[in-house]
């Protein structure tokens, strides 16, 4: 999946628009009701299981941060 194409996927579930792969989720507008939404959608549409002590961390604080997690996920799968 691409960055550009996981941002539309963001911007779906959570009804955002990303500026910015690289800008925090908080400052796109998606609060912490949207990363839960978007967590689970995550999982359940993509299939991934994510590590919550990376999303902890704030390594998934980002889109292209948290697309970086879900692509080590696939890898490890």
């Amino acid at each position: 999946m691409t960055q550009a194409e996981f941002n539309q996927f963001i911007e779906t579930t959570c009804s955002a628009t990303i500026l910015d792969a690289d800008r925090p989720f908080v400052d796109q507008g998606i609060d912490s009701l949207g990363m839960l939404t978007l967590m689970v959608a995550v999982e359940d549409q993509l299939g991934i299981e994510l590590d919550p002590e990376a999303l902890a961390d704030g390594r998934g604080s980002t889109p292209s941060g948290l697309l970086s997690l879900i692509e080590q996920s696939k890898a490890t799968v």
